[in-house]
């Protein structure tokens, strides 16, 4: 049976506790829509060049502003999970609900290790995610728009590279439900979030199809 929100993250609470139990709850959500996102736009764009045909033959600049819109804010979402858990010195620190954050929560020794060595390896793998934020879609990097002699170009970045991050993302929150929660696990990658993209799809080339009769 389907729990419903409030009563999951209550489960969450009452087994994790409530510092990590809402942190986490927090981040699942997070998890869950960046994962819908990801979804519809390989449905839209990663999903054979027919529909990349179909909708540059409805509306191409429109879609590539929102293939362009969704990349980006990936990048983002995905940059802000593995920021610290903290930002700033001093009186200008602030704190942050990111991957470290459930770590910091975590009481388990042997645990937090295992986890404090996971998210170094996510960050490593999600570092071009940071790179495109802090220089060029937050920020407008000087030398980088210039091509400035010496600038550093971008990190590349690709369907692969987001996916792996993702993967090694679930996984994460994984080995701390499966601690917490009697081994439960999550299957992030099944969640269903195609049938706007599909339904779009679809509208599209039967309309297109019709106009052809």
């Amino acid at each position: 049976m389907k729990m419903e929100a409030a009563e999951y993250r209550e489960r969450l609470i009452e087994k994790m506790g409530k510092d990590l139990g809402e942190a986490f709850y927090l981040l699942d959500n997070d998890i869950n829509t960046l994962t819908l996102k990801w979804k519809n736009f390989n449905e839209l764009y990663g999903s054979g060049q027919a529909n990349v045909k179909l909708l540059n033959d409805v509306a191409p600049s429109f879609f590539f502003l929102v293939q362009k819109v969704f990349w980006e804010n990936m990048l983002l979402c995905v940059g802000k999970l593995i920021d610290g858990a903290t930002t700033g010195f001093g009186k200008k620190e602030k704190k942050n609900i990111t991957l470290e954050t459930l770590i910091n929560f975590v009481d388990d020794p042997d645990l937090k290790e295992v986890l404090v060595n996971h998210l170094n390896e996510i960050r490593l793998k999600g570092s071009f995610s940071k790179d495109w934020r802090n220089r060029y879609i937050a920020h407008s990097d000087y030398d980088l728009r210039l091509k400035k002699e010496g600038f550093k170009e971008l990190e590349i970045s690709s369907k692969n590279k987001l996916i792996a991050v993702l993967d090694e993302i679930y996984l994460f929150m994984n080995k701390i439900s499966e601690y917490y929660l009697d081994g439960a696990y999550t299957n992030y990658s099944m969640l269903i979030g195609l049938i706007g993209a599909k339904k779009l799809l679809s509208y599209f080339s039967t309309h297109s199809n019709s106009k052809n009769d």
